[in-house]
């Protein structure tokens, strides 16, 4: 409780057992009074400071607080997408449809601290040669930071993980983000820590080329009396800034956000790159080549279609 009160159990029921993971209906007479006994505790404790205010923490990010703040010159994210097809019968009771679609998304949010913290770039010289000389020290060589004074430390047995807990370091790992003025990579600011702030910068493209057949045939053969049948083909490419921008995504370089840009595209989740296809034809079934299953399934109508999706893998 906010006055710093433990409770387990309210109307003489066991909170672990008797409240949480009950149906709701069952519980509500003891929400009720768990809100009336919060309230109370609120009013005797008094007024709080907020633990994750800005202005309190001096830092704000994934290690430090685990917020993300939005930047001042939010926009709204947007896309644009256009298309253009072709469509034309080859013989009696078949159509080839080419389609061509591109959608370019803009604006979408990504991530990257302002302050810079970790940054080689904002090296702070004086805390660097500060937690050298302390290092040294505790290995009874001086206080020194020449490289005699650095071989003794080492000889002595010293480590680079014995330089970083001295704060040769950057603030996201020896301080989780937080402003550390004695630390060797602490930002541009070294009284602030990270700042990772979403800005309305990231873009994508998709480019797709779909083909797809399709044919009515009639009796195609002794005791078939109609089969259609369906065969598509696409190839797509999809470019971006992150891998799912419908989510919050951190840029892959903090100095340049715009530096890593690349092909976002399905092959990246598989084990092995291929070619997309589909087929239909005539009983109800799928065939994956994900999940390496086939399933049937009896349709309700007297009209059947089988249908196959899988990935065709050329060999290299």
């Amino acid at each position: 409780m906010p006055d710093g009160t433990t409770v387990t159990a309210i109307n003489g029921h066991d909170l672990a057992t008797q409240v949480c993971g009950q149906p709701i209906g069952n519980t509500l007479a003891d929400l009720a009074a768990l809100q009336t006994l919060f309230q109370q505790a609120t009013k005797t404790a008094g007024p709080q400071s907020n633990g994750s205010y800005i202005g309190n923490t001096m830092a704000d990010g994934a290690n430090s607080t685990g917020n993300d703040l939005i930047g001042p010159d939010y926009r709204t994210p947007r896309s644009w997408q256009m298309n253009v097809g072709i469509q034309r019968q080859l013989w009696n009771g078949t159509v080839l449809s080419v389609d061509y679609l591109r959608n370019i998304g803009v604006h979408f949010l990504l991530d990257y601290d302002t302050n810079h913290v970790g940054d080689a770039r904002y090296l702070n010289q004086p805390a660097a040669l500060a937690a050298i000389s302390a290092t040294n020290n505790a290995f009874s060589c001086g206080t020194g930071t020449d490289a005699a004074t650095i071989d003794c430390a080492i000889a002595a047995g010293a480590t680079i993980h014995d330089y970083a807990g001295k704060g040769l370091d950057s603030a996201n790992a020896f301080a989780s983000g937080l402003p550390c003025p004695t630390c060797a990579f602490a930002g541009v600011n070294p009284n602030l820590g990270q700042n990772q702030m979403l800005f309305p910068i990231g873009r994508s493209v998709y480019n797709g080329l779909d083909f797809k057949l399709v044919s009515n045939v009639n009796k195609p053969m002794r005791g078939v009396k109609r089969l259609n049948y369906q065969v598509a083909y696409s190839l797509s490419r999809f470019v971006s800034e992150a891998q799912d921008q419908d989510f919050i995504n951190p840029a892959a370089d903090f100095a340049n956000t715009s530096r890593y840009s690349g092909p976002m595209a399905w092959i990246a989740s598989t084990s092995s790159p291929g070619v997309p296809y589909s087929i239909f034809l005539g009983p109800h079934a799928s065939v994956s080549s994900r999940t390496g299953t086939v399933r049937f399934q009896e349709p309700c109508s007297f009209r059947r279609r089988l249908r196959i999706q899988g990935r065709f893998s050329p060999r290299t």
